[in-house]
């Protein structure tokens, strides 16, 4: 009876670990940015301040509250490990949708 070889998947030269619900560390350095904004030129003066590439831009909404955003901001922020909040506006408008937003750096 021949055996058979089990072969391990590997990304990036490094081995699966095969646990579940961890986020995947491997080889890149990027570091996502994320945010929230209600005013497209707050996201362009942000990512001109840090010298970001919009090329790297996400957006996501609309949240139809600033608590919405601020719960999927927190959420995602929890679910990456190479993460960053940095944008987060003191006031807002209530009369305005909140967008979340997200670069690479």
């Amino acid at each position: 009876m021949a055996r058979r070889m089990q072969l391990k998947p590997k990304i990036a030269g490094l081995e699966r670990t095969g646990a579940k619900n961890k986020p995947f560390s491997g080889i890149a350095t990027v570091k996502i940015i994320i945010g929230i904004f209600q005013k497209k030129e707050d996201v362009t003066s942000f990512h001109r301040h840090r010298m970001l590439d919009i090329t790297s831009l996400t957006e996501v909404g609309p949240f139809f509250s600033k608590n919405q955003a601020l719960s999927w901001m927190k959420e995602l922020h929890g679910k990456i490990e190479n993460s960053e909040i940095a944008y987060t506006p003191q006031d807002g408008d209530d009369t305005l949708k909140w967008y979340g937003f997200t670069f690479e750096e």
